[in-house]
Formats: C-alpha cells, structure tokens, sequence
C-alpha cells in the first residue's frame, strides 16, 4: 500500500477527522517497511523469504517442534518441503 490508499480508507473508517489525515498518514508513511526510515532490529527489509537466509536446520526443527504445521495452516507452505530448503 505505498500510496497509503488502505490507510487513508481505515483512518476515515475508525473516525479520525479529515483535517488529522496529512498528518496520520505521515506517520503511516514514516512507520511503513517501503519508506526506508525504519530501524528494528525485528524488521532487516521488505523482502521476502529471508528466513531462508537466516535459518539453519536445527533452526527449523525448532520451529516445527514448537509450531507444527502452522505454516501450512496459515497457508505459506503447503507441505513440509520448506525443511529440507
């Protein structure tokens, strides 16, 4: 949503006056992956995937010890293929 269309649509959905939206969405905008002035140490970028990257075999047997198959269920994988990636 780089145009901020869907913000602008939800700040006018939970009320807030027209006369804050320059300002909302400005900190919409600021806050947002596509701006790059973000700084979490949660968030490295917008890409996707990266945890392929990141994660190391012992990694994702944790993970599917502690999750399951919640990727399936979120609908990101569709089997556990994604264990031998």
């Amino acid at each position: 949503d780089e145009d901020l269309f869907l913000f602008h649509q939800l700040f006018l959905f939970l009320g807030l006056p027209t006369s804050t939206l320059p300002v909302t969405l400005k900190i919409a905008y600021e806050n947002s992956l596509f701006s790059g002035q973000t700084s979490s140490k949660h968030i490295r970028s917008g890409k996707t995937n990266q945890w392929k990257t990141y994660f190391q075999h012992v990694h994702k047997q944790r993970f599917l010890a502690l999750f399951d198959d919640v990727l399936i269920q979120l609908g990101y994988e569709t089997n556990h293929d994604w264990l031998a990636v």
